[in-house]
């Protein structure tokens, strides 16, 4: 009886099978399982060097799995330059090998792994050619800044046994590609860039002056409403019409066009609406409303409300965005809670002061608005282990009676439990606090943001590999996660030591916003480190230009850690580079 052990984890999978080994075995078999088992002491040590696992061996396959996307692929390319050198061109003995690595989650079971991820692996490692590799979307999205190799897009695939579309990348060294390779557009991005939406004013397809009123109506709302959503760039097709602007704007990697029909007809307005990617001519969301002419002129941010929701489900926030709809039928209420969400995000002092503003006036407009408390409750509990407040013991009342609010509002909302974990956190309780966050993930249904912050509460509990994983997830499950979620990933890397790829993400961060000054004083301890003494003192500089209330000591005492030995050696780095 196969006994499965523990619960589903996310790791990366590489699967690797031998080419033509079945006919290689016809009248010579000893030579032929020589060779075999020459490849495989070749390919283990290459994983186990890297930090993997190997799992399973079965006939000519070669199954492993790592804590790291970025050790798979590594170890991939690693292995076939391997393999080339042993076959030299000469050898009668060569033997070659297609490989495929996926990030998914499995489950173990009796020293095997099993699952999706593990199917996805070995399905791409079919497709893939004698001597390559390919991967997919998920390892792509998360690796392609960190290994010295090229993705070359291979088209989706529809898999057997395995629900929607998988992006596959071809891997080739970088002195390998092929010149007439040509990328996907998108491959010239980070990654992190957030969608941007061109809005057009709707046509009339019927009805007149009432038609074109109710048109231009929503248009205007659904325009003031987009441009507070968080997350999302918007772009006024008039300027994007522009001779001057239409090429940059193409150029984006994640660029939409809404657009939009209506209609009047026997006193009612019927709407047609669709969200094209405009590099593909994929259709990403459409839907198609209807109602009284009349209410639709007193109530437009009504109808353009429901939209807007709708285009964060697609394109930023998932299930989260209607749950933040549904929470309140007052509109100022719902405008203003979007405008302090764009605020958090800038991870600043100021930026938090006013979004904690407006937070408390989306309140005022609806005190049982509960996506509007918690995530007040998240803006001060930002506020302390940031630093940037200097009287924390003053804000516990507060923050407590917050989460007591949030509980007597809504205790099967997911944030309810997440703001709940995070002042178990401040408390020093990690493993209620992981529990807690656990519970609060359930509750919501696989949303990004709740794996970040379970990441950020193992980072701070000493797990620095289950925050790293937790953040790779949370990336696969929104490819426009905030740029907090790829600073914290930094961070995690400069907790493991992986003071390289921790540089680089930093920098990421800071190409994307310059005034990301957590990602600042990231980057000032990962040069100091390396010994750039001279770039970690221009970057204290910025840091200090950007927020001069800044203190090495004020920032460390916050921070609710459980390694006080790793902080004193962050904060030995900030004040080599200058920092006091």
């Amino acid at each position: 009886m196969l006994k499965k052990t523990g619960r589903g984890r996310l790791t990366a999978i590489l699967m690797a099978d031998a080419v033509g080994y079945s006919k290689a075995l016809s009248g010579r078999e000893r030579e032929a399982l020589a060779t075999l088992v020459d490849c495989r002491r070749l390919m283990s040590g290459i994983v186990e060097e890297l930090g993997g696992r190997v799992v399973g061996t079965q006939g000519d396959s070669f199954l492993t799995d790592f804590s790291s996307s970025t050790d798979a692929v590594t170890a991939a390319l690693r292995i076939q330059e391997a393999i080339a050198r042993r076959n030299d061109g000469s050898r009668e003995d060569g033997l070659s090998y297609r490989i495929g690595v996926n990030l998914g989650d499995v489950y173990d079971v009796d020293g095997d792994i099993h699952g999706d991820g593990v199917n996805i692996a070995a399905r791409l490692q079919a497709l893939a050619e004698p001597g390559g590799i390919l991967v997919s979307g998920a390892v792509h999205d998360l690796v392609r800044d960190r290994v010295d190799a090229d993705f070359i897009f291979a088209g989706e695939h529809s898999l057997k046994n395995i629900s929607g579309r998988i992006r596959a990348y071809r891997l080739a060294p970088k002195a390998a590609r092929p010149k007439t390779a040509s990328p996907r557009p998108d491959d010239a991005g980070l990654g992190y860039e957030r969608p941007s939406i061109e809005i057009h004013p709707f046509r009339v397809l019927g009805g007149g002056r009432s038609a074109r009123k109710a048109c231009d109506m929503i248009t205007e709302e659904l325009t003031s409403m987009l441009s507070s959503v968080a997350g999302i760039l918007l772009i006024r097709g008039d300027l994007a019409a522009s001779p001057e602007n239409t090429r940059e704007i193409e150029a984006r990697p994640h660029h939409y066009r809404l657009t939009g029909t209506g209609l009047v007809s026997d006193g009612r307005f019927r709407l047609s609406a669709q969200l094209v990617e405009s590099r593909t001519r994929r259709i990403a969301w459409s839907d198609r409303s209807e109602a009284d002419l009349d209410r639709t002129f007193k109530m437009p941010d009504g109808i353009a409300r429901e939209v807007t929701t709708a285009l964060q489900v697609t394109l930023t926030e998932g299930e989260r965005a209607r749950l933040w709809n549904s929470g309140t039928s007052d509109t100022r209420a719902w405008e203003t809670f979007q405008r302090g969400r764009e605020k958090a995000r800038e991870v600043t002092r100021t930026g938090h002061r006013e979004a904690e503003r407006l937070f408390r006036t989306a309140l005022a407009h609806d005190p049982s608005y509960l996506a509007a408390t918690v995530t007040l409750g998240y803006a001060l509990m930002d506020d302390i282990r940031h630093g940037w407040n200097p009287t924390p013991e003053a804000t516990w009342p507060t923050l407590l009676a917050l989460h007591q609010r949030a509980l007597h509002l809504g205790r099967t909302y997911p944030d309810t439990h997440g703001l709940g974990a995070y002042i178990l956190v401040l408390q020093r309780r990690y493993d209620e606090a992981i529990e807690t966050m656990r519970h609060a993930i359930s509750l919501s249904r696989g949303d990004a943001e709740m794996m970040a912050m379970l990441g950020l509460i193992y980072a701070y509990a000493g797990q620095a590999e289950n925050a790293m994983l937790c953040y790779e997830r949370a990336m696969q499950m929104n490819p426009f996660a905030p740029l907090w979620l790829r600073n914290n990933l930094a961070w995690a890397y400069l907790r493991t030591r992986r003071l390289d790829e921790a540089a680089s993400a930093f920098n990421t961060v800071i190409r994307r916003d310059p005034g990301f000054v957590r990602a600042l004083i990231g980057l000032a301890s990962v040069q100091s480190r390396l010994g750039r003494f001279d770039d970690a003192r221009t970057t204290a500089d910025e840091v200090m230009r950007l927020d001069p209330l800044f203190t090495v000591d004020g920032w460390a005492v916050r921070q609710p850690t459980a390694d006080a030995a790793w902080i004193e050696q962050v904060k030995d780095d900030l004040k080599k580079a200058g920092l006091k």
